[in-house]
């Protein structure tokens, strides 16, 4: 028997855009962004900053995307 998460996969991978309801795309559309603008605020924060500090030593040398406020 196939376990729950490989055939969820194989259902991902056979998915395509066009498959997708608009209101699904939407609203994918819309958390995505909520998500943005969270993580924009959040650096910007007193204890944004204490985690974008944290993930700085705890990553030394480790490729990452860190959102700060250089911007």
């Amino acid at each position: 028997m196939t376990s729950l998460s490989r055939q969820l996969a194989q259902w991902v991978v056979g998915l395509r855009y066009d498959d997708l309801p608009p209101e699904v795309v939407d609203r994918a559309k819309g958390v995505t962004l909520h998500g943005l603008a969270s993580v924009l605020l959040g650096s910007r924060s007193e204890d944004g900053q204490r985690a974008l500090k944290l993930i700085t030593e705890e990553e030394a040398g480790v490729r990452t995307l860190i959102v700060s406020r250089r911007w």
